[in-house]
Parts: structure tokens; sequence; C-alpha cells
């Protein structure tokens, strides 16, 4: 069991006030340009929405995945990713504004995307009632997973096969949710475009966006309380299991990458043709720099993950990299011909991170604020 931390509500809470500030601020642009361009809105909003899930439904699976294996790293990251899961309903709500929107964003359920006809079923399944109700039933699923395995703020259990049962199928769950997501949210604005490595890519993003933000986090507490500083062996294994997800990322990327060219299907190919072309290719190379080489080879190197300050700069060039991904990933499949990114592309990410961000630090001062939470709380997972 860790030692009590020292109370740092004050500043914890003044930061996200500020969050909440900046994100108010941010936002008057966008609801100014959501005038004078709803669909460009509706489409920069789908890209902001997605960057913000990743680190709050990352933060699930990774508590999820200790649950059921245990270990030092998730108990020095617990308050972090429990924090970041319980802004899950937060996340929810901002969903709202693309069902405003919802044949702009998602063509696909209004039957609208040029040169692609759908069959009997996959219109069906893309209608306008059935698509809203899965995203309802995903969101329901993610919440209350999230508050059932963080119904203890410690990563201890009384019960641990009890609760190591209820992990792997939530697991289980999260998977099959998430990758659906990740078909009705991303793959099908192409309409007849398919992978089935679509929804692991997503899922993996996600880790890499939770992963390196709940590790910097926990650094930068360490700056506040330096008694409770990670030790040397517990940061490799946290830099050990970065190197892990990174190399998992490249894997299933290039393993996609191949498949399709190799096939060679018009109906495949163009996925990557658009995203390969003049434009597009720069922002590929960055994604291949920063979300791969740089920290590939960084964190091969003993030292950088034995210092946090190093592993702290990784894990900030990770968390990054992770936008320009997920506009490499959305933004093609509006405008596959044309490279150009709109400034809402830019401020509305930013505004809905730093409004995620005013849950999360409340969130977390709360649990840094009541250690013994853990102790006193004995209720039960779900059978």
């Amino acid at each position: 069991m860790k030692p009590s931390l020292p109370r740092t509500a004050p500043s914890l809470r003044k930061l996200a006030n500020v969050s909440l500030v900046l994100a108010s601020v941010l936002a008057l642009p966008a609801l100014a340009g959501r005038a004078q361009d709803p669909i460009q809105f509706e489409r920069s909003y789908l890209v902001a929405f997605l960057y913000v899930l990743a680190p709050a439904a990352g933060s699930l699976a990774l508590l999820l995945l200790h649950r059921l294996t245990s270990g030092r790293w998730g108990e020095e990251l617990n308050d972090v990713l429990t924090a970041s899961a319980r802004t899950l309903p937060y996340v929810s709500l901002l969903f709202l504004p693309l069902l405003a929107g919802f044949g702009k964003v998602f063509p696909v359920a209004e039957g609208a995307i040029p040169g692609t006809h759908l069959t009997a079923h996959e219109a069906l399944y893309f209608q306008r009632s059935f698509f809203i109700a899965r995203a309802l039933l995903y969101f329901i699923a993610w919440i209350w997973l999230a508050r059932s395995i963080t119904r203890h703020s410690s990563s201890s259990s009384h019960r641990p096969r009890r609760t190591a049962g209820f992990a792997g199928l939530g697991l289980m769950v999260y998977f099959l949710t998430m990758t659906f997501a990740a078909v009705d949210w991303g793959m099908s604005l192409r309409g007849s475009w398919c992978s089935s490595v679509y929804g692991l890519l997503l899922i993996v993003g996600q880790t890499l966006s939770a992963l390196p933000l709940a590790i910097l986090v926990r650094l930068l507490l360490d700056r506040r309380h330096p008694r409770q500083e990670l030790t040397p062996a517990i940061a490799i294994d946290l830099g050990t299991l970065l190197f892990a997800a990174v190399m998992i990322w490249a894997y299933l990327n290039f393993s996609q990458l191949l498949i399709i060219w190799s096939a060679n299907l018009p109906e495949e190919v163009t996925w990557y043709t658009s995203r390969l072309g003049p434009g597009w290719r720069r922002l590929a190379l960055v994604l291949v720099v920063f979300h791969f080489l740089l920290p590939f080879v960084l964190l091969l190197m003993r030292k950088v993950k034995r210092r946090g300050r190093y592993l702290a700069a990784v894990c900030a060039i990770l968390f990054a990299a992770r936008f320009p991904e997920v506009l490499w990933l959305i933004v093609p499949s509006f405008q596959p011909d044309d490279f150009r990114l709109h400034w809402m592309d830019f401020t509305l990410p930013l505004s809905l991170l730093l409004f995620w961000s005013w849950p999360f630090l409340r969130e977390l001062d709360r649990l840094q604020a009541s250690p013994s939470d853990s102790e006193t709380q004995l209720a039960g997972l779900p059978a």
C-alpha cells in the first residue's frame, strides 16, 4: 500500500478551473465558425471528439488490464487512470453535438456518400435510429465498466478472483464495443472500405493516449511529492510497457498497409492513395518519425527509461503525436483529393481537451486528497 500523499487540492482545483475557462474561450470562435460553415464544424468536431475520447477510454482499458494481470505499474498509475476513466460520462455528453449535424459528419447513415452503393443489409445497419442506438449502448457499457472497476480508488481488492474475472469480461466488452464504434465513427466514413485491423488501431491508439498521459501526470505529481518519486525499477517497467505499445501500433499499421497494398484491390487501396498522396504524405511522415522512430530509439535506452525527465519528454512527444494521427485517419475520408486543414481542426480539439481536463483534474484532486478511501470502501464489483 502506497503511503498517503499530502493534499494538493488548491493547485489542482485551480488548474482545473483555468482549463475550463480556456476551453470556453477557445469554443467561442468555433461556435462562430459553425454559423458560417456547419459542415466543416461537424467534421472538425469529430476529430476533436475522437482525440478526447482516447485518454478516457484508454485509461479504462488499462485499468481492466491491470485488474486482470496485476503488477506494480498499475499501482503507480492507478490514481491517474482512475481519474481519467471516471471522465467518461462527460465524454459521452461531448458526443451530443455530433448528433445535431448527423448527416454532415456521418453521410453513410444518410446514404449520401458519392460513388458508394450500400447493400440492403448495410443500409439497415447504418440506419439513423440504429446508428444512434448503438452509440448510446457503447457509452452505457463504457460508463458502467468505469464505475464498476473504479469503485475502489485503489487497485487492491478484497476479492481478487472476482475482480480479475470481472476485468476479463470487461475487456471483452470493451474490445467488442470499441471495435463497433471504430466502424461506425471512422471506417464507415469511406462507405464500402473495410479493414479487419481498423478497430485494433483505434484501441491501441487509445492506449497510446492514456499510457503516456498517465505516466506524464504521475511524473509531474512527483515534483510536488518528492518522497513518492518513481523508483528506477518501476520507471523502467513503465518505459518498457510504453515501448511495447509503440511496437504494437507500428506492427498493426504496417500489417494493414502491406496486406492492402499487396492485394491491390481498388475498393481497398483508395484509402491509402488519398493518405499517401501530396500533402497527407507529409503528415504520414510526421507520424513515422514522432509516433514510432523517435520514441522507439529513445525507449531502447535504459537511461531514458530510468530518468523521470527523459521519460516525461518521450511521453509528451507520444501524446502530442496522437493528434496528427487522428487527423490522418479521419480528415482524408471527407476530402480524399485535397490536403486542407481548417483552423477549427486545431481549435476544437484543444478546446475539448481543456474541457476534459476540468473533470479529470478535479477527480485526480479528490483521489490525491483522500488516499484512504480505498481502505474504507468495501463494496464489491458486480457479479
